[in-house]
């Protein structure tokens, strides 16, 4: 807190009560460098912390807490509009600022509580704001939906408290006959000016709407597309009489989200909530109607359409027939190694990658490695593929790893003896298989992937005895216990690497870009498709296909989009 306002705190008995300015606040919030955004939620999550520590009036809380909101709806309006997913860097660094968000969101909301415990105090009830105690319940509401959020935007572990907190606060509006009336006047986001019920009922339908099945960024679109519906959802404590079809329960002290009421486990259970979700439904699908027909303006492009129907598909499709994914199976078939992104299935399957790009191994020159006895010791830097950008990315590989002299042989292969050298070549890592079918497989890791994975990103599966196979990461998670699981949609048996240049672009060789070539996984095995990073495709528009190291291309025309995720298209196509 040295770079901005100190708390004036009081000597002796009364060392905890601490005077804040709301006006100092407001100068230092407005002053952050909003550009720098993990500078920015740092120095958030450190003034909450402290914020959250001292003892302040409640109704001072309450302002303090609106200035710290409206910087966070600031940051939050930049995250959801950043592109994609970019290379490995990116991800990266998007996870980390959707951890640091969640933590934020957290914390306002764990200030929000406290403003609510300080109005229902004994000392305070007499004099206590009953305006702000309301509305502070709804913020809290409001900001632990927003970390839930951020938590299934980036995969990240749930917090179990989250769901015990959004029923007792839901539970204590009701007490106080707050739960349908609106939020307090806010020039924020839109979601500030609902009532309570409204979004203690939002953030159930956003765990029920099976959020591991949305890319990075879909998660906000589909938050915005159930807040136009999420009125029309019942909540009642009685279990209805017409059958159990997209019926819900609650459990008010569980730590985990709605379960479907068809797998109740029997028993009673004190106290439940029981969600109707077919209005919601209803709703959902008339909105997707008018996607698909264009009546909705605010898809300018194929590829938005596309996105939106894809997202409100998945949303209806889970809440008629919720995912049932046990979390206890265990491996039943030899690891597959996993290649992720483009450009490492490119290298996966014997092509080279648009821009030629090389994985070496080298040693590092200046680089001690940590924990070394000696100075001179030195880290071992391997340059991996970037599998999203087909790039280069540098990774420290300290001595233990370095097993059998890994490093870069004259033919340009590697010894394949453990990880570190596989992931020299192409990139890929060794992951368990929980379960398989023809048309996919579960998969699961105990340590978190080199490479990490998201929704709608392109694979390739390789055992020792099979060639690799080309899939869809159709849904992703990280559960409690930090177990890594994913679900992949096998789309092709066979690929063969290309680069892509738009038409335009022909005399234009750096504008290559990395693609994949293979037949359709359907009914229609004739059909062709193309896999492309985000951007590719375009209506009516031709492409340039080459088979890299060679001076082979064709033309081809564009013709109808498959899939539409924040990572790849998937369109067919003609050669013209």
């Amino acid at each position: 807190m040295s770079t901005k306002p100190v708390p004036d705190q009081a000597s002796g008995p009364s060392a905890t009560v601490a005077t804040i300015r709301p006006t100092d606040l407001k100068h230092w919030i407005g002053a952050l460098p909003y550009a720098n955004r993990g500078a920015v939620l740092s120095s958030l999550n450190e003034e909450l912390s402290l914020l959250n520590a001292v003892t302040v009036k409640p109704s001072v809380r309450f302002e303090l807490l609106e200035l710290h909101a409206g910087a966070y709806v600031r940051l939050l309006n930049s995250l959801i509009q950043q592109e994609g997913s970019g290379g490995v860097t990116a991800l990266k660094q998007h996870r980390a600022f959707a951890e640091a968000a969640r933590r934020l969101t957290m914390r306002v909301a764990d200030g929000y509580k406290l403003v609510v415990d300080g109005t229902a105090s004994k000392k305070s009830s007499l004099f206590a704001n009953r305006r702000s105690d309301k509305a502070a319940i709804q913020r809290a509401i409001l900001f632990l939906c927003y970390s839930l959020n951020h938590h299934y935007d980036q995969y990240l572990p749930t917090e179990p408290r989250v769901w015990i907190e959004l029923a007792k606060l839901y539970r204590l509006a009701r007490e106080r006959g707050a739960h349908d009336r609106s939020g307090s006047r806010s020039d924020h986001r839109r979601e500030f000016d609902k009532p309570i019920s409204h979004l203690y009922k939002l953030a159930l339908l956003t765990g029920l709407a099976d959020p591991y099945h949305h890319g990075p960024g879909e998660v906000w679109k589909m938050f915005e597309f159930l807040g136009e519906c999420a009125d029309a959802a019942h909540l009642r404590p009685e279990p209805p009489s017409d059958g159990p079809e997209s019926i819900f329960v609650i459990d008010p002290d569980g730590v985990e989200r709605a379960r479907p009421l068809e797998f109740e486990a029997s028993g009673e259970v004190a106290k439940r909530y029981y969600l109707d979700t077919n209005p919601t439904s209803a709703l959902l699908q008339k909105m997707r109607d008018e996607a698909e027909q264009g009546s909705r303006g605010a898809f300018p492009t194929a590829r938005s359409k596309r996105q939106a129907v894809s997202i409100l598909n998945r949303v209806l499709r889970s809440l008629k027939e919720p995912a049932q994914r046990s979390n206890d199976r265990t491996p039943i078939a030899t690891p597959v190694q996993l290649a992720v992104g483009i450009a490492a299935t490119q290298r996966l399957i014997g092509g080279p990658v648009a821009g030629g790009a090389q994985a070496t191994f080298t040693a590092g020159t200046d680089v001690v490695a940590q924990g070394a006895e000696s100075k001179n010791e030195q880290v071992a830097v391997l340059k991996m593929i970037d599998p999203r950008s087909g790039g280069t990315v540098d990774i420290g590989v300290d001595a233990d790893t370095r097993k059998g002299g890994i490093g870069r042989k004259e033919d340009g292969g590697a010894d394949a003896s453990d990880e570190a050298s596989v992931m020299a070549i192409y990139g890929t890592e060794p992951w368990q298989v929980t379960n398989k079918s023809r048309r996919g497989i579960g998969i699961m890791r105990q340590d978190p992937p080199q490479t990490l994975l998201c929704v709608g990103e392109i694979v390739s599966i390789a055992t020792k005895k099979r060639a690799p196979a080309i899939g869809l990461v159709r849904w992703f998670t990280v559960d409690e216990a930090g177990i890594y699981r994913a679900g992949v949609e096998i789309i092709g048996k066979r690929a063969d690497s290309v680069n892509l240049r738009a038409a335009e672009d022909e005399g234009n060789p750096g504008a290559a870009r990395p693609a994949l070539a293979l037949p359709f996984f359907g009914a229609d095995e004739n059909v062709a498709t193309l896999a492309a990073p985000p951007g590719t495709f375009s209506e009516k528009g031709v492409l340039i296909v080459e088979s890299p190291g060679s001076d082979a291309q064709v033309r081809v025309q564009m013709k109808s989009l498959i899939d539409a995720t924040p990572t790849c298209e998937r369109f067919t196509y003609r050669v013209t």
